[in-house]
């Protein structure tokens, strides 16, 4: 409930049975709903403006980076190779969207693909993301917009604030690459928001709203589990000092954290179970070779380079940031944490406790939602088991916005309102100019990420940049080539994590036998007597793992004693070097 809803509440006569006739012949009764009614159409308004504009803003970003470049990260072509194999493989199932990441960024995709037959694009060159990233960061500055409304926040203030924040070069890459970023910010500002307003007026629902919005979070990034940890202690200590004294305490207590932490507990539980109970792993992206496992392939791969995605990119990590883990890693993340946005907060929370104590329990929400997460990256980088990407700091970038709202609530004069407006956006305007010199120099990136953010408009200089080659285009090529074989479903075998632009660019993926397919373990045991002719796959030493070549110790060099080759490309710094054999004809006897 905003300042302004609850100045409505507390306005109205609450009599018993007033009279309608007498309420309504009240001019000033009558002047203020009217007024109140007026207000709120405009901020509604003005909302839906803010969402609209933004989102046509990274839409047209990401149409330049997906459409006219052809450079989107791989992860955001990979979640959209994920969302189509549940709906146009050879054996198309829900848990096709895979359980290495969170179900999110590929489940809302799958509400678009299926206008991929009228638009091809969607699929292709992954725009189903783009439209998803879009949406979900537009819905995030809209969301602080309505923020900087609960803080009385003027609206020149508000709206430039709220300028800077969609310029901010890592808000406008995530909003536009159809990357996870943009969901995992969108519902913690919710989240953050509707906490603050729990704690100015103990609405349930303001709490219950929180901890969806928290649940949505997990589903969409896995450090929000940091976010939910440090919410339920936060909530249990503001539980325990309001009821303190009074009777069942501990009840009380509980039933805060039940509806505060409750539904978003209940969503990693829940999470956790499917993704045990489908592919006997709870945590995948921990465990498993796709995701963030340090465990390698097996001896004989390592030795050819077949090991985990983390495995893989080890020394891209420790060129960046110095060190794979430890002192160096922390030194690394701390620097990405200030420049995108930690810096500016810190300003903010120096202003915050000179001037005043108004606003505490906005700060601890916003601390506490944030904060959660980038506590678990930083858990994560000193033992060296994330990558070293600017984007895992991103958390930080709301932070240093949301935070300039309570300074400037704070003011009790017009004059230092004045003055602490002009002073939160020059703030606010450093820190973006910060980001955006770093980003140029590339010092708050390895160089694949510098290569995926070359493509945004403006960002990246030419100097700076690390120019790619299309990995859509490249998938294109490939996925021609494949198409003159004239082949019928289920006879190519590959593994989709390093194949997938050119799944995504097959006008029939049922052609080939994927991860995701529930006969794959079968398949990939015995391939030519389930119908397998050929076997695509990557060089080991320039892709992450590969259960194909995992499978057989000299599957890409020589064909392991079972295949011939009959293609190779190599086709640029973005995609791996690919080839593809065909099984001896006396196996397919």
């Amino acid at each position: 409930m905003t300042v302004l809803d609850r100045s409505l509440v507390t306005d109205l006569p609450f009599v018993a049975s007033p009279p309608r006739a007498e309420v309504a012949l009240t001019p000033g009764l009558a002047a203020r709903r009217r007024d109140r009614r007026r207000t709120r159409r405009n901020i509604s308004f003005e909302r839906f403006a803010i969402w609209t504009l933004s989102f046509a803003l990274f839409l047209v970003v990401g149409w330049r980076m997906a459409i006219s470049s052809g450079v989107l990260p791989g992860d955001a072509l990979a979640r959209t190779a994920n969302a189509s194999a549940a709906l146009f493989s050879r054996d198309p199932h829900l848990e096709s969207i895979g359980f290495v990441w969170p179900p999110f960024p590929s489940l809302w995709q799958v509400l678009f693909l299926p206008l991929a037959k009228w638009f091809p694009v969607l699929l292709t060159h992954g725009f189903a993301g783009v439209l998803v990233s879009a949406a979900l960061m537009a819905t995030m500055i809209s969301t602080i917009s309505a923020w900087f409304v609960d803080l009385g926040v003027s609206p020149w203030v508000r709206r430039t604030l709220l300028v800077l924040c969609a310029v901010h070069p890592f808000v406008l890459a995530y909003g536009a690459n159809g990357m996870s970023e943009a969901g995992m910010l969108c519902f913690l500002v919710i989240a953050a928001r509707r906490l603050a307003l729990w704690f100015e007026g103990h609405r349930g629902l303001d709490l219950a709203t929180a901890s969806v919005a928290m649940g949505f979070a997990y589903l969409t990034r896995y450090e929000v589990a940091g976010a939910i940890a440090v919410v339920m202690g936060v909530l249990a200590i503001d539980s325990f000092v309001r009821h303190r004294g009074r009777r069942h305490l501990k009840k009380r207590i509980a039933l805060d954290l039940v509806v505060g932490v409750g539904p978003a507990a209940f969503a990693m539980v829940l999470w956790a179970f499917v993704s045990w109970a489908v592919i006997s792993e709870p945590f995948a992206q921990f465990s498993s070779k796709y995701g963030n496992s340090l465990a390698a392939g097996s001896i004989l791969n390592r030795s050819l380079g077949s090991a985990s995605q983390l495995d893989a990119a080890k020394s891209g990590i420790a060129g960046a940031a110095g060190s794979l883990s430890g002192l160096p890693r922390v030194g690394f993340f701390a620097q990405q944490v200030l420049v995108l946005g930690g810096g500016a907060a810190l300003l903010f929370l120096l202003a915050y406790l000179w001037w005043g104590t108004r606003s505490a329990r906005r700060i601890v929400a916003v601390v506490a939602v944030f904060g959660g997460p980038l506590a678990f990256q930083l858990a994560s980088s000193v033992r060296g088991a994330t990558f070293a990407w600017g984007r895992f700091a991103i958390a930080a970038v709301p932070i240093g916005v949301l935070l300039a709202g309570p300074v400037f609530r704070e003011m009790d004069t017009a004059v230092r309102r004045r003055i602490a407006g002009v002073g939160v956006v020059a703030v606010v305007a450093v820190s973006v100019g910060a980001s955006y010199a770093m980003v140029r120099a590339g010092a708050l990136q390895t160089s694949d990420e510098r290569g995926e953010l070359s493509a945004v408009p403006g960002l990246m200089g030419p100097a700076s940049a690390v120019r790619r080659s299309s990995m859509i285009d490249a998938g294109r090529q490939v996925a021609e080539d494949l198409a003159r074989l004239h082949l019928r479903a289920g006879q190519i075998l590959t593994d989709s994590a390093s194949t997938f632009p050119v799944i995504l660019n097959s006008s029939d993926q049922r052609v080939f036998v994927i991860p995701a397919d529930r006969d794959f373990e079968r398949t990939l045991s015995d391939p030519a007597a389930f119908g397998v002719r050929y076997l695509l796959l990557p060089d080991p030493r320039s892709a992450g793992y590969d259960s194909l070549n995992d499978s057989r110790a000299t599957l890409f060099d020589d064909g392991a004693g079972i295949a011939h080759l009959v293609k190779d490309w190599q086709l640029g710094d973005a995609f791996p070097h690919l080839r593809l054999y065909e099984l001896d004809e006396r196996l397919r006897r």
